[in-house]
């Protein structure tokens, strides 16, 4: 499966007496995966993107964070009912928290500490049971 998508934000402030206070701002995010399901249904892979770019003439410099995550996925146990999957976040390790706001007379940047690259593995165990219909159609 893939799958794309992107936004847009544009924001502009224009003052006709003071010309000096006029002010814009692009935003952008982009975002994109794509997977793969194995044909015995026992393998599921997945590799995932986002783009975010913030940009001002206030500001000195534009700021674009990219995040990759990956998933690799195994299936086990009868009906597919157990899953081990491995996660990959921030696989650049470019993470970063930015707040950016423009008023009046002064600007604002805020960088807050987060949670940068990690991996995690995991076990998913399902607990109804798929695969076969319940008496009465339910």
């Amino acid at each position: 499966t893939v799958q794309a998508e992107f936004s847009l934000q544009i924001t502009d402030a224009y003052y006709s007496i003071n010309k000096e206070r006029n002010n814009s701002f692009y935003n952008y995010t982009a975002n994109g995966s794509i997977g793969y399901q194995s044909r015995n249904d026992k393998w599921f892979a997945q590799l995932s993107a986002d783009v975010t770019h913030y940009t001002a003439r206030s500001f000195d410099q534009p700021v674009t964070i990219p995040l990759l995550k990956a998933e690799l996925s195994r299936f086990v146990l009868p009906n597919n009912r157990g899953t081990i999957t491995l996660k990959g976040f921030d696989l650049l390790n470019r993470n970063k928290s930015i707040f950016r706001t423009s008023q009046f007379n002064y600007l604002y940047e805020q960088r807050s500490n987060i949670i940068g690259q990690y991996f995690m593995l995991g076990f998913n165990y399902k607990l109804n049971k798929t695969g076969k219909a319940s008496p009465g159609g339910f």
